[in-house]
C-alpha cells in the first residue's frame, strides 16, 4: 500500500493528487481537521477526519465519507455496496431505539442501523445533489445530459463533476430496506485539494427518484 501525504505548501496551495485502489493520501480540510482517504477503485475514496468520533456524523460534522476525485467528468457506476464499508466501527442501537437527531441541519449517515444488511433486500428512493447539472460557470465540463441516473434497485450513476466557482458537490444517496428502514450516504466531489477537502452541502438543487 502506497502513502502519498499532502502538505499545505500556503493557503493558496491547490493539491490534485488522485488517489486510487489501495493508495492512502493524508492532508487537512479546510477546518483543519486531519483527513485520511483510502482508494477504493473507480475513482472514489473512502475519506475520514480525525476528530475522534465514531464516523456516524455527517461529513461537516467529522462523519466518514465516499470521495470522488479527480473531477474528470466522468459517470462512475455504483452499488448500494460502495455505502456499507463507511460504517465499520459505527455503534448500532437497538431496533426499539430511535434514531438520533444529527447535530445541525445535516442528517446522519450511514448509521448502522439505517444500512441494511450485506444481502438484505434494499432499494434505491432517490438521490439528490447540490448543483445543477450545467449552469455554465465553468469547471463542470458542460455536460447537458444527466450527473445522475438510478439504474435499478441498487445500481446508480453518478459523475465525477463539480462547478469550478462552487464548493463542492455533494450527492446524497437515499434507500431503505424491505421493513422500509431508511438509510443516506454521501459522495462527495471536491472543488480542490485533492480528496481530503469533501465538499459543503449548498442544498438540494436535483433529485431523481424511482
Amino acid at each position: 500500500m502506497k502513502t502519498l501525504t499532502l502538505l499545505a505548501l500556503s493557503t493558496a496551495s491547490i493539491f490534485a493528487a488522485a488517489c486510487t485502489g489501495g493508495d492512502v493520501v493524508t492532508g487537512y480540510r479546510s477546518d483543519g481537521l486531519e483527513v485520511t482517504c483510502e482508494g477504493a477503485g473507480d475513482g472514489m475514496s473512502k475519506c475520514t477526519p480525525d476528530d475522534g468520533d465514531a464516523a456516524c456524523e455527517t461529513w461537516e460534522n467529522g462523519g466518514a465519507a465516499n470521495v470522488l476525485w479527480p473531477p474528470n467528468h466522468k459517470l462512475v457506476r455504483f452499488t448500494l455496496d460502495a455505502c456499507a464499508p463507511v460504517a465499520d466501527g459505527c455503534a448500532t442501537p437497538p431496533p426499539s431505539q430511535p434514531l438520533p437527531t444529527p447535530p445541525g441541519d445535516g442528517p446522519i449517515i450511514l448509521l448502522g442501523s439505517t444500512q441494511p444488511a450485506v444481502g438484505a433486500p434494499a432499494r434505491i428512493t432517490a438521490i439528490t445533489a447540490d448543483e445543477e447539472v450545467e449552469v455554465g460557470a465553468g469547471g463542470d465540463g458542460h455536460t447537458t445530459d444527466y450527473d445522475v441516473a438510478i439504474i435499478d434497485d441498487v445500481t446508480f450513476d453518478l459523475r465525477s463533476e463539480r462547478q469550478g466557482g462552487g464548493d463542492g458537490r455533494v450527492y446524497r444517496v437515499h434507500f431503505e430496506d424491505a421493513d422500509g428502514v431508511a438509510g443516506i450516504c454521501e459522495f462527495l466531489v471536491p472543488h480542490d485539494r485533492g480528496p481530503v477537502n469533501g465538499a459543503v452541502d449548498s442544498g438540494v438543487k436535483v433529485s431523481v427518484t424511482r
